[in-house]
């Protein structure tokens, strides 16, 4: 059964503590916000944004952005498995929404 989450305000979020299936993220940017997706659970008070090497105590699914305005992309993952949980990271006030499902 797939779950959602809604996330409202750009902050490190864990969606899912626990192996899973990430199917997909509906983005609306704002200018300049950026977008972190790991195979963790934790990125911490402040992940890099700048980097596409693997955040510390988990494995980078994905980095997005900066995005140039507020056009709402959406990301499709295809029900790709996640060992640890899943964790997004959203900078600038992005307002996202996670498809997910557990284990």
């Amino acid at each position: 059964m797939s779950r959602y989450t809604y996330i409202s305000a750009g902050s490190s979020t864990t969606v899912l503590s626990g192996p899973g299936k990430l199917y997909s993220i509906h983005i609306t940017p704002v200018a300049g916000s950026t977008l972190l997706v790991a195979d963790s659970k934790n990125l911490g008070a402040s992940p890099t944004f700048n980097s596409d090497a693997d955040p510390s105590g988990g494995v980078l699914i994905g980095r997005f952005g900066p995005y140039g305005g507020t056009t709402t992309d959406y990301l499709d993952f295809k029900g790709a498995s996640v060992n640890d949980g899943i964790t997004v990271a959203a900078t600038s006030n992005a307002r996202l929404t996670v498809l997910y499902g557990e284990g």
